[in-house]
């Protein structure tokens, strides 16, 4: 609870154009936006750009004064960043020189994949296999992670690695929380059976 208030007191600072603000919000989010992005497009290259352009926008929109401190933080900031994956991918599209489909393979700092991946594992409500070495283990999920659809990724990552709620992830996806609970069980099990495909 008290970090929610100290998260709402800094997005009221960061909407009334605080630098200071600002530098503590991007401290507070930077690795969290770049592991929703990362997981979005597969690129850690592409994702580092991303994330500078998010933290670019959200400057901007502080500037314009578009941004409402009424409004629920986590919803805004994370449909903010799925937008800008949006843009990028419909420019990659005008240009016709990429293909949009997802590569496996690339690799992803080592500390930012042990921390979203243990996360994961430690998760009660995900029943993965259990008793593999941990880095190993780790490594599978989020290789297997690129191999769901798209919409399944996105939701295992905002709910079990960024820990949103349901609700705040209904928001993001502009779906009903019942849709997002469904979803997130399609995709644990979509996860789990692709996962003992390899046993």
């Amino acid at each position: 609870m008290l970090e929610k208030l100290k998260e709402k007191l800094l997005f009221s600072r960061l909407a009334r154009k605080n630098k200071a603000a600002f530098d503590e919000f991007y401290c507070l989010y930077a690795d969290r936006m770049y592991q929703y992005i990362y997981y979005k497009i597969n690129s850690k290259e592409d994702a580092e750009d991303l994330t500078s352009a998010f933290f670019l926008k959200i400057w901007g929109l502080a500037q314009e004064g578009k941004i409402d401190e009424a409004k629920t933080i986590k919803p805004f900031l994370y449909t903010v960043a799925r937008n800008i994956v949006i843009d990028h991918y419909r420019k990659l599209s005008q240009q016709k020189t990429i293909s949009l489909d997802i590569q496996t393979g690339r690799e992803m700092e080592a500390e930012a994949e042990a921390a979203t991946a243990k996360d994961f594992l430690a998760d009660e409500k995900v029943d993965l296999p259990a008793g593999a070495d941990k880095l190993f283990e780790i490594e599978r999920i989020r290789e297997k992670l690129f191999e769901l659809k798209d919409e399944y990724r996105e939701v295992i990552v905002l709910k079990y690695l960024d820990e949103l709620e349901p609700k705040e992830i209904a928001v993001i996806l502009g779906k009903s929380k019942g849709s997002v609970n469904v979803l997130a069980h399609r995709a644990v099990k979509a996860l789990r059976e692709l996962m003992e495909k390899e046993k």
